[in-house]
């Protein structure tokens, strides 16, 4: 029993160290697998890695890709309104071109037949006169051309209408007066002109300039009618009030030049001729 007992410890004791050896093989492969396992993990996860950092830069170069379409896109829409509106803009400009030269040349054309007029107007009453004068004589009736006293206006102005003298003294010189403008006018040899100090109420005289007068009308209504008339021709006075300011004067002045009249730019015996209200 002793040999047996002998026996078996020296048989544990001999294969004490297969089995320690037998068991840490048994360890050093578990821990083998065990790396194994975790470097195919860590292959799998670098190589899922690497497949999410392709999938991603993909994704990045197909959204740069779209939004390099969409500005390419919206550039090109861009441009093209710009160029639309750059069309719109040289279509009106030159449909405002052209209206406005069609415009200067209605203008002109009516410029001309208005002179025209005015010219055939003035024939007529030419050969009348010159029929009325075969019949009676001169009678003196002063002609130049076929504008009658054309200089009348200027012998008017030479008149001596600047004069001041007391109400007695122009009674006794004039027989009829006009208030007008802020002061009296008085009459003579068809024009009318300020009469300074006829009354020193009134001493605010508009105009000191002679008006042609006319079937007996005082020089406000003669004003209003050269208004009106001026008006209907398309001459802007400024509005029909009775005054000679600036603006009547203006448009006196221009229907004095486009009729080949004196340009006095005040109301005369050829301007009123011409405007048909003599």
């Amino acid at each position: 029993m002793k040999k047996l007992l002998a026996l078996s410890f020296c048989l544990g004791l001999a294969l004490a160290p297969m089995a320690h050896a037998k068991g840490n093989d048994k360890k050093e492969r578990k821990k083998a697998r065990h790396e194994a396992r975790q470097q195919a993990h860590r292959a799998q996860q670098n190589v899922r890695h690497q497949n999410r950092g392709q999938q991603r830069a993909v994704a990045r170069q197909r959204g740069n890709a779209a939004r390099q379409q969409s500005l390419t896109e919206f550039r090109a829409r861009k441009q093209a309104r710009r160029s639309n509106q750059n069309a719109e803009i040289q279509r009106n400009q030159n449909a405002r071109n052209h209206a406005a030269r069609n415009a200067a040349q209605q203008r002109q054309a009516n410029r001309a037949n208005r002179v025209a007029a005015g010219r055939n107007r003035e024939a007529n009453r030419s050969e009348r006169r010159g029929n009325w004068s075969n019949r009676h004589g001169d009678r003196g009736h002063h002609w130049n051309g076929h504008v009658r006293n054309r200089n009348s206006y200027a012998d008017a102005r030479r008149h001596r209408w600047h004069e001041r003298h007391e109400r007695s003294w122009w009674r006794s010189h004039y027989s009829r007066f006009a208030l007008f403008g802020g002061g009296y006018y008085y009459w003579n040899s068809g024009y009318w002109y300020p009469a300074y100090g006829y009354d020193t109420a009134y001493t605010t005289y508009t105009y000191d300039e002679p008006i042609y007068g006319y079937n007996n009308l005082d020089p406000g209504q003669v004003i209003s009618n050269v208004q009106n008339e001026l008006e209907r021709r398309g001459y802007r006075t400024g509005g029909v009030d009775g005054l000679l300011g600036r603006h009547t004067r203006a448009a006196l002045g221009r229907f004095q030049a486009d009729y080949g009249l004196v340009v006095t730019r005040a109301i005369d015996e050829p301007t009123l001729e011409v405007l048909g209200l003599s």
